[in-house]
């Protein structure tokens, strides 16, 4: 591909942008761009191989080359880049994602640089020197990873240097050319302006009867232009056979010869084009940097983005403006009418001021009724003129001012829409309590009565009713004042808020176009830097330094054994039996001891405990039992495994995934004879959740029954076809089944094969337990066979959880022609997050059918291919066995005479860890406490033969150090222990936070890709619900099984702080007494919180707003869609992941506090026990009545029986 540009690359324009990188803080893209300053200085043509998995690529690279450097193999095999060059001296270097760097000078063992090749874990690159012509100076090839997936082809593109690549020859697999993966990252190549050389590899594969060898290559020329790449050359090969006509094997190596010949100009291209991509990297480095405070001002002006809506800022003020006039305006209407009202009421008409003159004189001194007057009659005759007077006046101010008072404040009210009962009751109910005694009051005293006077008393008293009426009608001003301000309030409130908003709205525009205008002006002084470059030598040599402070950091090693070595294949089948026992005595020497340390010491006072301990200890090595639960998915063949485990075929194999229950298989006893089947039958609660799980439907059994047996069931055609067969088989077997609901039956092992194989009767059954004498059986061991990993049932995680965590074995079955399906991923994903919180590896791992493979180098192949990906799933050194069942159980039947079913070295490798590896602890355990009761003997007899003067000072000792011993052991703390345990779990949570964000790529491509979104439109919505649906139960599950994988850890946490406070505790008894030994702790078992899958109940709707990204497949695919609905989906998700693990930190937190403190109190008064019986014993040995002789005879038989 052509270079454009109009400029010349320079030392100083990569050294300038290099600074630039670094100032920034943009590391990955710093050293990137040493990596180009490298090639620039060096001139070094840099040709790289890439393609789909299995297309043959490290083999024509070898090929190529003329040497074998890189492995072949038909299982995915280089897991690095590889970068192969020529030098003088022939070199290895292997580049450590955690440790340095190492080099190997030739001669050095090329299978061990090829295993370091399969590495991916631990190796970041490696870079091949070789002593060759086929390489010219300054040219280097390199081998990429070959691509499965899109998760391969985003690996290669982060991981794989291609910034410095000129050239990329892109291997495809002859029926592989249409891969959407491969064509997704040639487009993405192409993107990157790199010069793509396409080689159709495996042509021999090719038949001209079926399709002429034109008519394929216009096909391959089709789908490039329909992708719109433009390959420089597209070539087709054949390594196999190498004489095929179209075979381009000379073109292909011609065009390299050519591409190395021309190496300067396509050097400087690609300087500049991976420059130019690095600008925009980091520019959008700089934007994702901004991101979040860019999402927080966007998403906050998309909430104000209605705001025109609501008004524009200059029509808001005028309204707030009108608002905060609105009550003068009022009060100036509302006065004006009182006023007028009151000036123009008349209240003194002719008829009453001739009552007024008639009560005023009789009013007057002298007054007199009629001739013969006397003072009642007079009184009387003023109090009934007062009244005519009072009444008449009162009616006319009525009319005149009360009425139109009322109907004007009323009017006010409506015509300015103050709508209050409270208001326009006092307007309609306005009136005044007017004093009859007012009347009289305001006659001036002395007054004469003329008519002048008569007009200036009755203006007087219409003056005193106005001012009534008008102190009134303000009270009631102030009312409607205060509503008017009420209801005015919460308007300006929401007037000024939305200034406010106006105001925020401009600030955050103007933020948002500020960081814009930053990060444009960084691309313009990048852009500038490369087509202008400043001249600074210093620049350059000290980007140079930096550079060569990144390289000169290799160790040489002469030897293999120097550096950590790659994972190697494993021949599983040789691996060799070691005692891992530190006491290395069996469990019959371990009974025999204790058995003869009891004689010894069962009559001695003070050694109870011991005793006790001892007896215990005797039980369960004597009477051992152990429960072995079988894991695998439906039709990795557990059944027949288990059947050739029991030598008979006991265990029949389930048609069923969905309905097959648990099978234990255990030895008989005295209540269940061999031979006896006890059957537990489901709940019909538990039943029902199945049912509902399936089909939503919301009732009770007998009306399911009705329904489903009627099929009126609602949205059956969108069910499953197993779930459908589920559901028949309730139906049928309801009739047999339905009165046993919750209870337990008891069958023989006749009928046994019909609960296991007729599904309407296994679809009810919780349980099996087949109680059978077998050599298997006679060891103690229950055989669970749990439900495949792919069951339908939702509460099989909690089972198989609590097998995970209680079995003492687990034996997991693979099938050996399709190793792990996703629910088997799943599963061992889980077992590697537990494996480490268990004291011992009680995990083995079987591949059933090893009899399939075809050689024994397939079998190893496929071994060690399992045992990577285990590693994969965190389950790390494996014991793997590959078995066939079928062989082993031909063979215990006698029918062959074999070995190769390889159940023997599997059978002596469980064995092994049963009677050795599982009896471990407690046969240490054992020893500690004969060890203890031989030094309290030592104590003992050491205090019996003193002296009675020493053996009085010794017992106030022993008394003195007793009180002691007890507050030494109340005293040590155990709050720092509480402590750490609370940290630990906010700890895990923290990184189980952290693994759900990580992993989210991964399970956002699982669930959203080109396989499960086909369609656009509504067909598209349909697809994008179903693919949101998986990807939130995914997650929801995972967290629910990373929760419980936590509770084992915290577990496991607890029982070593309890066996560290116990150590601590007898350090401090030590020094009070240096020959006290506490009891030796065993691990506690706890009861484990219940963890319901997040998100079952979450609403799909709220994620509408991401899925609303998806335009159509194309834009969704190819451009950027993807990986936005991929950010907004984690946003979106990231509270509610954070609610549910902050729930669930809260669950922990109290559950495990209470289980410490209750471990803690238990270990606190064994140990007080323990001391007390110790001191009780030592002080029993001061007393007379103690035998001395027969204390040494008793001492060296203990010394005789720890000596065996």
């Amino acid at each position: 591909m052509t270079s454009l540009t109009t400029y010349e690359i320079s030392a100083e324009s990569i050294a300038a942008i290099y600074k630039e990188f670094q100032l920034a803080g943009n590391k990955k893209l710093a050293n990137r761009t040493l990596d180009l300053l490298e090639k620039y200085d060096k001139g070094e043509l840099v040709i790289c191989f890439s393609g789909h998995f299995s297309a043959g690529k490290s083999t024509m690279i070898n090929y190529l080359i003329g040497d074998s450097v890189l492995p072949q193999s038909p299982i995915p095999t280089s897991a690095n880049v590889v970068k192969l060059t020529a030098g003088k001296q022939g070199r290895a270097r292997v580049f450590f994602n955690h440790e340095e760097p190492v080099e190997y000078q030739e001669p050095y063992d090329i299978e061990v640089i090829k295993s370091y090749c399969k590495d991916g874990d631990a190796i970041n690159k490696i870079e091949i020197s070789k002593v060759t012509d086929r390489i010219p100076e300054n040219v280097a090839i390199l081998d990429t990873p070959g691509i499965d997936s899109s998760n391969d082809a985003d690996r290669i593109m982060t991981e794989s240097s291609l910034h410095t690549v000129d050239a990329m020859f892109y291997v495809m697999d002859y029926n592989h050319v249409q891969s959407e993966v491969n064509l997704l990252f040639l487009k993405e190549m192409q993107d990157r302006g790199k010069p793509i050389y396409i080689v159709i590899n495996q042509i021999d594969k090719h038949r001209e009867e079926e399709l002429s060898i034109k008519q394929f290559k216009q096909s391959v020329v089709d789908t490039f232009q329909n992708w719109t790449i433009k390959p420089e050359r597209i070539f087709y090969t054949s390594m196999q056979t190498k004489e095929l006509k179209a075979n381009q094997l000379t073109e292909l190596r011609a065009c390299l010869a050519e591409l190395m010949s021309k190496k300067h100009s396509s050097i400087r291209s690609t300087i500049d084009h991976s420059l130019q991509f690095f600008i925009k990297e980091h520019l959008h480095w700089l934007e994702e940097k901004e991101d979040d405070k860019k999402r927080l001002l966007t998403e906050r002006l998309e909430e104000l983005s209605d705001l025109e809506e609501r008004g524009s800022r200059q029509q808001l003020e005028q309204t707030l403006d009108q608002l905060r006039s609105r009550t003068s305006e009022v009060e100036k209407e509302f006065r004006k009418e009182v006023a007028s009202t009151l000036k123009n009421a008349y209240l003194m008409p002719f008829e009453l001021r001739e009552l007024a003159e008639q009560f005023l004189e009789a009013q007057q001194p002298g007054f007199k009724v009629g001739l013969f007057s006397t003072k009642k009659k007079i009184e009387e005759e003023r109090q009934q003129r007062l009244t005519r007077f009072f009444d008449s006046l009162m009616d006319t101010t009525k009319t005149t001012i009360e009425w139109k008072l009322r109907e004007k404040i009323t009017e006010i009210l409506k015509a300015h829409h103050i709508q209050s009962s409270h208001l326009a009751s006092l307007a309609q109910q306005l009136t005044i309590t007017y004093d009859k005694e007012r009347l009289i009051s305001l006659i001036k005293p002395g007054a004469r009565i003329t008519g002048e006077y008569l007009l200036v008393y009755t203006d007087g008293i219409s003056n005193d009713i106005k001012q009534a009426y008008k102190q009134r009608c303000n009270d009631i001003w102030l009312q409607i004042e205060e509503a008017l301000e009420e209801d005015s309030y919460h308007e300006k409130q929401q007037i000024i808020e939305l200034l406010d908003n106006w105001d925020e709205k401009e600030r955050l525009e103007e933020e948002l176009a500020t960081i814009d205008e930053a990060i444009d002006e960084v691309g313009e002084k990048l852009r500038a830097l490369l087509t202008e470059p400043r001249t600074n030598p210093g620049l350059v040599d000290a980007a140079r330094k930096d550079r060569d402070k990144l390289t000169s950091n290799v160790r040489l090693v002469s030897d293999e054994k120097d550096v950590a070595q790659p994972n190697q294949s494993m021949d599983a089948t040789k691996e060799p039996v070691v005692s891992t026992t530190g006491t290395n005595q069996t469990l019959e020497q371990t009974v025999k001891a204790i058995e003869d340390t009891l004689s010894v010491i069962h009559d001695l006072p003070g050694f109870q405990t011991i005793v006790t301990d001892l007896l215990a200890k005797k039980e369960r090595l004597n009477n051992r039992h152990y429960t072995v639960a079988l894991f695998g998915a439906f039709s990795a063949g557990k059944s027949s495994f288990a059947n050739a485990l029991i030598g008979e075929d006991v265990l029949p194999v389930s048609p069923n995934p969905t309905t097959a229950a648990i099978n234990k298989i255990a030895p008989p006893n005295g209540t269940f004879t061999h031979g006896t089947v006890l059957v537990k039958i489901k709940e019909e609660k538990a039943l029902m959740m199945d049912i509902k799980t399936i089909t939503s439907f919301a009732g009770s059994m007998t009306e399911f029954i009705a329904v489903a047996a009627k099929g009126g069931l609602e949205n059956k055609d969108s069910i499953e076809h197993k779930h459908l067969s589920f559901i028949d088989a309730v139906v049928d077997g309801y009739k047999r089944m339905g009165d046993s609901l919750g209870k337990q039956i008891t069958i023989d092992l006749e009928q046994f094969p019909e609960f296991v194989s007729n599904e309407s009767l296994a679809c009810y059954v919780e349980w099996m337990e087949l109680f059978y004498d077998c050599s298997l059986t006679r060891k103690g061991i229950t055989l669970v066979d749990t439900p495949g990993a792919d069951s339908v049932n939702a509460r099989h995680t909690d089972v198989s959880f609590e097998y995970i965590k209680q079995a003492d074995a687990i034996l997991f079955v693979t099938y050996y022609n399709h190793p792990f399906s996703k629910a088997d991923r799943d599963f061992l994903i889980q077992l590697g997050r537990v494996k480490d919180a268990f004291s011992l590896d009680k995990m083995f791992f079987i591949v059933n059918a090893a009899d399939l493979a075809q050689s024994e180098e397939d079998l190893q192949l496929v071994l060690t291919y399992i045992k990577e990906q285990l590693e994969l799933f965190g389950v790390r050194n494996p014991r793997l066995f590959p078995v066939s069942s079928k062989l082993a159980l031909q063979e215990k039947e006698g029918n062959v005479q074999t070995s190769a079913s390889g159940m023997g070295e599997f059978e002596q490798s469980f064995d092994h860890f049963v009677n050795q590896e599982l009896m471990e602890l407690l046969i240490q355990s054992s020893y500690h406490e004969i060890n203890r009761g031989a030094r309290i003997l030592d104590n003992y007899l050491e205090s019996a033969s003193m002296n009675q003067e020493e053996k009085k000072k010794r017992l106030a000792q022993y008394e003195e150090e007793l009180g002691a011993v007890y507050d030494v052991i109340q005293k040590t703390g155990t709050e720092s222990h509480q402590t750490a345990i609370i940290q630990k779990i906010e700890k895990q949570l923290f990184y189980v936070q952290e693994r759900m964000s990580i992993q989210f790529t991964d399970r956002f491509k699982e669930a959203f890709n080109p396989a499960t979104i086909k369609h656009n439109g509504k067909e598209a919505k349909r697809e994008l619900t179903d693919c949101l649906m998986k990807l939130i139960s995914g997650i929801g599950h995972e967290l629910a099984q990373e929760l419980r994988a936590v509770s084992l850890r915290i577990e496991a946490l607890l029982n070593q702080r309890a066996i560290e406070w116990n150590e601590e505790a007898e350090s401090r008894l030590k020094r009070l007494n240096e020959n006290i030994a506490l009891n030796k702790l065993d691990p506690a078992t706890f009861d484990t919180p219940t963890f319901s899958q997040a998100f079952d109940r979450i609403d799909l709707n709220q994620f509408d707003r991401s899925l609303t990204i998806f335009k159509n497949t194309k834009s969704f695919f190819e451009k950027n869609e993807k990986e936005k609905m991929k950010e907004s989906l984690l946003e979106q998700l990231t509270p509610f992941i954070e609610a549910y693990l902050e729930g669930n930190k809260t669950v922990l937190s109290e559950h495990y506090r209470e289980k410490w403190k209750t471990l803690v109190e238990q270990t606190k008064q064994q140990a007080i026990k323990s001391t007390k019986q110790y001191y009780d014993a030592l002080k029993h040995s001061l007393t007379d009545a103690v035998d001395v002789e027969e204390l040494i005879r008793k001492k060296n038989k203990l010394d005789s029986i720890i000596r065996q």
